[in-house]
């Protein structure tokens, strides 16, 4: 099984799985089978679910209507769906994960 299929499989089962650098310590997003920086093999690795929001969006786009916020975890930056209280800088956690279409859809909730 491919990175992709792993990572799809994990996020099926409520699981934020990436590729990671053993040799440089860092998670790499978008997911790859070696690392961009020092070229080492990488493994999968679940990523911690805690982070920051970085910036908030509206969109108005048929089917695809609400606030969606770019988060920020162990140095990933990643959009998933957010409430319009939301504030950006608001410490936030991954409450669900899921794979839709065969991508990753995420939802950030305030971290209490």
């Amino acid at each position: 099984m491919d990175f992709f299929e792993e990572i799809l499989n994990s996020a099926r089962k409520g699981k934020f799985v990436t590729s990671y650098c053993q040799q440089c310590n860092k998670y790499i997003w978008p997911p790859k089978d070696s690392c961009n920086l020092c070229y080492s093999t990488a493994v999968i690795k679940d990523v911690p679910s805690n982070g920051v929001l970085l910036s908030k969006s509206i969109s108005y786009i048929s089917g695809k209507e609400g606030y969606f916020g770019l988060g920020e975890f162990t140095g990933i930056r990643i959009i998933g769906t957010i409430e319009r209280s939301m504030k950006i800088g608001d410490r936030i956690v991954i409450c669900r994960i899921r794979e839709k279409n065969r991508k990753i859809d995420l939802k950030f909730c305030v971290d209490m």
